[in-house]
């Protein structure tokens, strides 16, 4: 009877740049391989030295049959004392294929599928499970390995150790490493990686693919995928919960898309994160949750990176302890469009681009939403394009937009949405001069309860639409091609604005409490309002005033709120208008000259005022003349008509 010798290895550490170590394949007398006269893996006659560790065998596993008589294991429990290697050495194939049962690999060892060359598939169906202390799919020895793993079971892969002794790896699991191919395939059931180590896909001139289509994939470590290699990940379905950090481009390119299903990271979400890196993330449908534990989603973490976030569909969600980082060290890019959603609701942060002094980031909003708390730039270049998508304020915020290198208005367009809440945005909206631009932009549209404010010189050419809340213009737009207030809206401030027209349940409303909005041509429809307050006698300070270039059209109607009683004869010039025209129109129910009552207080209105020589006629301006109420003039009379019958009746 033969001795029972345990497998001896011996195991090398490369340093030639590689993320994982490699080790030599080992030569034992316990080995057995398969030699298949038919499909049974527990059948001792088709190994050559025994199925693995029945009473003859205590070394690795070797399969190296990809077609005819390739193994099936379909029950039971086996646990191997070694590796257990599918499609090993130069010019062999294997095949593995697991229907039930659970296949340990013993004392912490390695599964590897596709290696030294070799190419090899696992396929795991039914209810099969598989444990390993660590699992290498295209990975392992010398380069030109192709290995596939196809998880299509309702149970379970375990991934449990990790490096161990001699091993200089770095992660429980490796997708395509060492100048090989591998892709890891999850259908059905769960993959967990167990150990806090990374979970590595694409090594130094490997080729490394993910594919998620169901299932849950589950990370205890950090994901990193473009380690040196290439390769893509693409998500239809399932999860991908990562416990750790997660890297889409750790020191080269990757690309990784996600239509359906759910990807999370605890710690940091990064994109392009070392020196030469680029890496592309593609969402177009499903929910990814980032950094919901601690740390950041970036987007060009160190120099020379280059991190790219494309959202089409589907939500991006950082969390609320987060930041979103486009360009902190390196180049980051957040593209949105179609109907992506990206959200940030830091409290004190929020979306930051540029954020590092040798950073450079730019925000293209081309559709969806960007839902952020604020936007901002930090020490490095930042730029924001507004091109037909829509920015959601998350809080109220007196800085929500500011500093940034510049923030563009294109063609498509800039969509605010205050969103039930009271934003500034004082960064200045400028008309894009990006190749492509039409000399008219796309303008801006307010959307949402709450108000927005502009305090920048804006100058983007489009129109300006305010549909809901309030739109105050403490800046200027007066390059707006036209600024239109619809129903149930309202325009305010003390800046400027071009063209005006107020649609029928709009209202302009000069000022702050009081003030003085500058505006174009200004056409008040029918059933819109203008609201002006009187609390002095002073335009600007004490009451408001809509100082008019251009033309002016009235049919709405004049809205007064008066907290102060005038002097009889006080003249309020409320409607300032240009020299050379007419007021055409009057307000709904005032013709010139009218007298009303507004507060306890009489007024006459006149459209012919002169605000040059501060007079009631002679000029093209609307005024008020604050006059004695009717009762107290009409007592005025009875008291005169009494003293003249007592004088005649002496």
């Amino acid at each position: 009877m033969k001795p029972k010798l345990r497998s001896l290895a011996t195991y090398i550490r490369l340093t030639s740049g590689l993320s994982g170590g490699l080790f030599l394949a080992h030569t034992a007398l316990g080995d057995t391989t398969w030699t298949g006269g038919n499909q049974d893996w527990s059948n001792p006659a088709n190994w050559s030295d025994g199925v693995p560790l029945d009473a003859s065998n205590n070394g690795s596993t070797f399969v190296n049959t990809a077609v005819g008589n390739f193994p099936i294991y379909s029950s039971g429990t086996t646990q191997t004392d070694w590796d257990v290697f599918v499609g090993n050495g130069a010019g062999t194939s294997g095949r593995l294929d697991q229907t039930a049962g659970t296949l340990s690999v013993g004392n912490n060892n390695w599964l590897f599928v596709g290696a030294s060359g070799g190419n090899g598939t696992y396929n795991l169906s039914g209810d099969a499970n598989m444990n390993a202390g660590g699992v290498n799919v295209g990975a392992w020895g010398s380069a030109g390995a192709t290995g596939v793993l196809n998880m299509n079971s309702s149970g379970t892969i375990n991934a449990t150790a990790g490096q161990r002794g001699g091993f200089v790896g770095d992660a429980s699991v490796l997708v395509g490493e060492n100048g090989s191919a591998g892709t890891l395939n999850i259908q059905k059931g769960t993959v967990n990686a167990l150990v806090a180590a990374q979970f590595g896909v694409g090594g130094a001139g490997s080729v490394g693919n993910l594919e998620v289509s169901g299932g849950a994939f589950n990370i205890t470590g950090t994901l990193s995928m473009g380690r040196g290699g290439s390769g893509t990940a693409n998500v239809t379905g399932g999860s991908v919960a990562g416990n750790g950090e997660l890297w889409v481009g750790q020191s080269s390119g990757y690309q990784f898309s996600q239509s359906g299903g759910n990807v999370s990271s605890s710690s940091y979400f990064v994109i392009g994160r070392e020196n030469g890196s680029s890496g592309v993330y593609s969402l177009s449908g499903g929910t990814v949750n980032a950094a919901t534990g601690a740390g950041f989603a970036v987007l060009g973490s160190f120099g020379g990176s280059n991190g790219t976030l494309n959202v089409s569909g589907g939500s991006f969600n950082v969390a609320n302890n987060a930041q979103l980082l486009v360009g902190e060290g390196g180049a980051g890019t957040l593209a949105v469009s179609g109907t992506g959603l990206v959200t940030v609701n830091h409290a004190t942060e929020g979306l930051r681009v540029g954020a590092g002094a040798s950073g450079n980031g730019t925000v293209n909003l081309n559709g969806g939403t960007i839902q952020a708390t604020l936007v901002s730039k930090g020490a490095g270049a930042g730029t924001f394009n507004f091109n037909g998508g829509t920015l959601k304020a998350a809080t109220a915020s007196a800085t929500y937009m500011q500093g940034l290198t510049r923030a563009n208005v294109r063609n498509g367009g800039a969509i605010v949405d205050s969103n039930g809440v009271n934003v500034t945005i004082a960064q200045p909206l400028l008309h894009s001069d990006l190749v492509g631009d039409a000399a008219i932009d796309g303008g801006l549209t307010k959307n949402g309860t709450g108000s927005l404010t502009l305090s920048g010189t804006s100058t983007y050419t489009g129109a300006t639409t305010v549909n809901n809340g309030s739109l105050v213009v403490d800046g200027s737009i007066s390059t707006s091609l036209l600024t239109t207030v619809n129903n149930g809206a309202t325009l305010s401030g003390s800046g400027a604005v071009g063209s005006l027209t107020v649609a029928a349940g709009g209202t302009v409303s000069p000022g702050n409490s009081p003030g003085i909005l500058s505006v174009g041509n200004t056409d008040l429809q029918l059933g819109s309002n203008l609201a002006i307050e009187l609390n002095g006698a002073t335009a600007g300070s004490g009451y408001d005033q809509l100082n008019v270039t251009g033309s002016a059209t009235l049919a709405g109607m004049l809205n007064l709120t008066t907290t102060f009683t005038p002097a009889n004869g006080a003249l309020f010039f409320i409607l300032l208008n240009d020299g050379t025209d007419a007021i055409n129109g009057t307000f709904s129910g005032l013709a010139n000259n009218s007298v009303f009552s507004s507060g306890g207080q009489s007024f006459q209105i006149s459209y012919f005022g002169d605000s040059a020589t501060s007079s009631f006629t002679g000029g093209n301006d609307a005024v008020l003349m604050a006059i004695p109420e009717p009762a107290a003039a009409l007592l005025g009379s009875f008291g005169v008509l009494f003293l003249l019958r007592r004088r005649r009746s002496r």
